[in-house]
């Protein structure tokens, strides 16, 4: 990575861990660390039927205590909508929602873009007749095209901007293993 994109990737963290009200980076990834590490403990003991079982067996808890577990894993369905619906709506409230307007490409078709209206005028095509082909080809709208096209030496020497919708696509590729 570059010295500049790393910078600036540290510098985000530490805007990321303030708007959680942390006092540094170290405490925010504390607090996470410590927040997974007992969630992987309470998991691992349920790994196994057996371990499960034995953990079971293991627990000293009043027949109230028995029945709210139980009560607890027949529910959780519920209870994991009801805990999203609250850490959504509290997170509406803390954290600033997306704005502007969805992009029809993803930031990586940018160059295709360039690439494709480079090859037309190449070829004697007129740029403006070049930038209407691109935006029938992408199904994107000229003045889009027209802003890939004029940001084309920035876009090509530091690659495109993301944008939200990108973001987005390229974690859910990667929980989703795509």
């Amino acid at each position: 990575m570059r010295p500049s994109s790393r910078d600036n990737v540290l510098a985000a963290v530490d805007q990321l861990a303030k708007s959680a009200g942390e006092t540094s980076f170290e405490a925010m990834m504390e607090n996470c660390c410590t927040m997974l590490e007992k969630l992987a403990a309470f998991l691992s003991m349920m790994r196994t039927r057996e371990k499960f079982t034995e953990a079971l067996d293991s627990m000293e808890a009043t027949p109230i205590e028995e029945k709210l577990l139980l009560a607890s894993i027949k529910m959780t369905p519920m209870l994991i909508g009801f805990g999203l619906k609250k850490v959504a709506k509290n997170a509406a409230k803390e954290f600033p929602a997306p704005t502007g307007r969805k992009h029809g490409i993803g930031c990586e078709k940018y160059v295709e873009v360039i690439d494709f209206v480079s090859k037309l005028n190449r070829d004697g095509v007129e740029v403006g007749d070049c930038i209407y082909r691109a935006s029938r080809k992408f199904q994107m709208g000229v003045r889009s095209v027209e802003r890939i096209w004029h940001h084309r030496a920035e876009i090509l020497q530091n690659g495109p901007e993301p944008h939200f919708d990108d973001v987005v696509r390229k974690i859910s590729e990667h929980v989703s293993g795509n």
